[in-house]
């Protein structure tokens, strides 16, 4: 339903001005994907309710974890016969909706014994032929709910066969480099070598490993709390009609209207706050208010208001529901008569969309960063280039040409291009953190992403995953997918504009699994051409037209919530590349993307990918002075530097997020933009009037 506005007849304020009611209504799927922040809260199977986050991942081992079983941190044990392990599961709250029990193992070759598995003294059995014999998936037993408790869970792995299965130990050393915080904790592994008799806290075949055996619970159980915080609404527009150029107002009241589904145990609370910007950065905002028992809000608030839902259960079995959230504004429109001679000719206002993921970008003034872009004369690399996306062409032609494909074995270097460059050795995963720091150098925001299909072969082989880079794109205004070890990326045919990750991850559903990754994986006899999309390879000046063979790579994919890598180096995941075990990432869920058991953070709101950066978003207003026009302006920028002003074609200019322009009889128009502190400039945003 869209916002509407209607005039209170007769209602006036004290001063004798008139009060107009407002109201906007935003679909709640809308303001779940186009608000500020969606933490701990998804959109429920109808699709139509927010709800709590529904998965609880409980492990010991993941900033540490490492599946390499052949590299030192693998730390491999090997159950077989009176050589057993245990696994103690901490669970803050019991209730649950359903369990899976994921470990790390594998059978040992020509083992056939099961793997049996005791979970608070009931027995299950996990047999060879049940394992895919793929590094990308692990052994998962579904587990009774009721068997569960508060507290701690015990989990004993045995085998009686000759060979074994083989389970992997996270080192305590890497856990506590990677994640401090949990300094302290108790150890939770144990390995016994009397049928279960004694148990000792040491670890591995030589029992000399200190740290925690890879076996996680997932479970099926709603977060204890979340929020939603709507989209920024512009009072003044509504007030008048949606118009661009609307007169400023004074708030009296705001009134908060929610559908909703209550159970026992559970609530949702709202609060409003609001500001003189159009986009909430903190600054010349208010802190929040609760609403009162009414949904109400008094008080004198500014033109811009924004509202946050907190979901919260004490039932972990059951959540509320926010089917609806309408907003309701008793406002004071300042008209000026003056604004009557204004007509607003064209206009272009960037929208700005925000993620969820608590990403963490590199300072562009870092030394090292520095030191890169003067060491490698990464500006003669680009040099010559005709576009943006031509600039980080050439970046991408001259990593890929730095070194041949060579494993980094038995040494693997930290993320840091300076060390990386001088091996001359690496595989995708290198590839992907030079191109990635190398553009950041540049003053491009770049971040790391990769996919893999699980259980999928070709010709008989196995599929793997691979490591590629996104960087966003001032010239397009989104995400685009640039793989420096391949030389490649990919191309809309429709548009001819690159693609992203989340459109590769379409393309390659539609083409080989258009009704989504099952359980058992797939096998091809070859790779299929893709027919949305066009490749462009190396430094050639164009995409070729013919219909691409796409490599199977792009099912689950993964996020790293961060790119400041020379900030601060840790938490830094093991053996990247070879290993996809790090509980850190941020992993993308759709209908034909399932879960996978051993992670714990999903979304489904494409904001939470495909979020924005680098615009300008403004609100315009006349002022009290005749002729007058009063902007202000809001960003999401990284190492934001200052906002930029052109008027009637001028020289760009700095400016704060407010700029009182100067109008003149006939036609008049002010372009903005922002520039980061790399002197990087983003999307430009305008207005145009013609005032009489």
């Amino acid at each position: 339903m869209a916002a509407r506005t209607t005039l209170s007849v007769g209602q006036a304020a004290t001063n004798g001005a008139r009060t107009v009611t407002v109201r906007d209504e935003t679909p709640i799927r809308e303001a779940f994907e186009k608000g500020l922040l969606a933490d701990n809260v998804q959109m429920g199977a109808d699709g139509q309710s927010v709800i709590l986050y529904d998965l609880t991942l409980v492990e010991d081992d993941g900033p540490g974890a490492c599946s390499v079983l052949e590299h030192g941190p693998a730390a491999p044990t090997v159950i077989r016969g009176d050589a057993q392990v245990k696994k103690i599961l901490h669970l803050d709250r019991r209730e649950v909706n359903h369990a899976r029990l994921t470990v790390c193992t594998g059978p040992i070759r020509a083992e056939n014994a099961p793997l049996e598995v005791t979970v608070n003294g009931r027995q299950f059995v996990y047999r060879v032929a049940q394992y895919a014999n793929s590094a990308d998936d692990w052994p998962t037993i579904r587990i009774p709910a009721k068997l569960l408790r508060r507290g701690d869970n015990e989990v004993v792995l045995s085998c009686r066969g000759e060979k074994g299965w083989w389970i992997t130990v996270a080192q305590r050393q890497h856990i506590l480099r990677n994640d401090p915080d949990r300094r302290g904790r108790p150890s939770r592994s144990f390995r016994s070598a009397d049928g279960g008799r004694t148990w000792m806290a040491a670890l591995g075949d030589d029992v000399s490993e200190d740290g925690e055996l890879m076996v996680r619970l997932h479970l099926g159980q709603y977060a204890a709390g979340g929020e939603l915080i709507g989209p920024v609404i512009d009072l003044a527009s509504l007030a008048a009609g949606g118009d661009s150029l609307a007169a400023d107002v004074r708030a009296r009241s705001v009134r908060v209207r929610a559908r909703k589904r209550i159970r026992p145990g559970t609530k949702i609370e709202f609060a409003v706050r609001s500001g003189g910007t159009p986009v909430c950065d903190g600054n010349g905002w208010s802190y929040w208010q609760p609403c009162n028992r009414y949904g109400t809000v008094g008080g004198d608030l500014s033109r811009f208001v924004q509202w946050r839902a907190v979901l919260t259960t004490t039932k972990p079995r059951s959540t509320p529901a926010l089917e609806a959230v309408g907003l309701e504004a008793e406002v004071e429109p300042r008209r000026q008569d003056w604004a009557a001679r204004l007509e607003l000719t064209d206009s272009h206002n960037e929208e700005i969309r925000y993620t969820s993921i608590p990403f963490e970008y590199e300072k562009f003034d870092e030394p090292q960063l520095a030191e890169l872009r003067r060491t490698y004369q990464l500006d003669q690399v680009v040099a010559g280039a005709q576009s943006e996306v031509g600039k980080m062409i050439k970046l991408r032609n001259w990593v890929s040409a730095q070194w041949k494909f060579d494993p980094p074995v038995p040494y693997y270097p930290a993320w840091d291009a300076r060390e990386i460059l001088p091996l001359r050795k690496g595989f995708c995963v290198q590839y992907a953190i030079v191109f990635m720091q190398c553009a950041l150098s540049l003053g491009m925001q770049t971040r790391f992403v990769f996919g893999h299909f699980p259980n999928v072969r070709l010709k008989g082989e196995w599929v793997c995953g691979h490591e590629v880079n996104e960087y966003w794109s001032n010239d397009l205004g989104k995400w685009v997918m640039m793989d420096a070890h391949q030389d490649e990326c990919f191309v809309d045919r429709r548009t001819g504009v690159p693609v992203n990750m989340l459109e590769l991850h379409e393309d390659q559903l539609n083409t080989y699994l258009p009704k989504g990754i099952g359980r058992w994986g797939a096998h091809f006899d070859e790779e299929l051409p893709s027919d949305a999309l066009l490749h462009w390879k190396g430094a050639e000046p164009d995409p070729r037209m013919d219909k691409p063979k796409l490599a199977i790579k792009w099912g689950y994919l993964y996020w790293m919530p961060r790119n400041n890598f020379y900030s601060h180096r840790f938490p830094e995941p093991l053996c990247q590349g070879r290993n996809w075990t790090w509980t850190g990432y941020w992993l993308w869920q759709d209908d034909r993307t399932p879960r996978q058991w051993r992670f714990g953070r999903y979304t489904r709101r494409h904001s939470d990918i495909e979020w924005t950066i680098n615009q300008v978003r403004w609100a315009a207003s006349p002022a009290e002075q005749e002729g007058t026009i009063r902007l202000t302006m809001g960003t999401v920028t990284p190492d934001f530097d200052t906002f930029l002003i052109s008027s009637d074609g001028g020289e760009w200019q700095p400016s704060t997020d407010t700029f009182d322009w100067r109008l003149r009889a006939g036609k008049n128009r002010v372009e903005m933009r922002v520039r980061n502190r790399a002197g990087i400039l983003g999307r430009k945003s305008w207005i145009e009037v013609e005032y009489a």
